[in-house]
């Protein structure tokens, strides 16, 4: 039994065959430059554009964080209800160990102060509430 090979062929556009190599490499190159030309625009643009989304609603944070009527719950206090499990939470607030007011503060600041540098936002909903 003989392998035999069959020759692949196809039949180029009349204008692609009378172009030398080096005229279809130079026409390769530009074609990637272009592309990469475009791809960079393109993310530039997105990238502005995500910039200028972050700086809107991290304006908004600013502006909702300063409205906010925060306790300053001491460190000792807070440190115990970060650690603290849902059930605790609720333990504590049944027991008058502390207030939500208290609960909320501490939460807000965190998520402030941890989130910021991450890019999260705090926002009010209290229509949802």
């Amino acid at each position: 039994m003989g392998n035999t090979l069959k020759k692949l062929s196809f039949d180029l556009p009349v204008h692609i065959k009378q172009l030398s190599v080096g005229r279809l490499f130079l026409l390769l190159v530009a074609f990637y430059c272009l592309k990469a030309v475009y791809h960079h625009l393109w993310k530039d643009y997105h990238h502005r554009r995500a910039l200028k989304y972050a700086k809107q609603h991290f304006a908004e944070m600013e502006r909702v964080y300063s409205s906010l009527d925060l306790l300053d719950v001491p460190s000792d206090k807070q440190r115990q209800i970060i650690s603290s499990t849902v059930q605790q939470l609720t333990q504590g607030l049944n027991e008058g160990v502390w207030t939500s007011h208290e609960l909320v503060s501490v939460f807000i600041k965190r998520l402030y102060t941890l989130g910021r540098p991450r890019g999260y936002i705090i926002s009010q909903n209290f229509s949802q509430a």
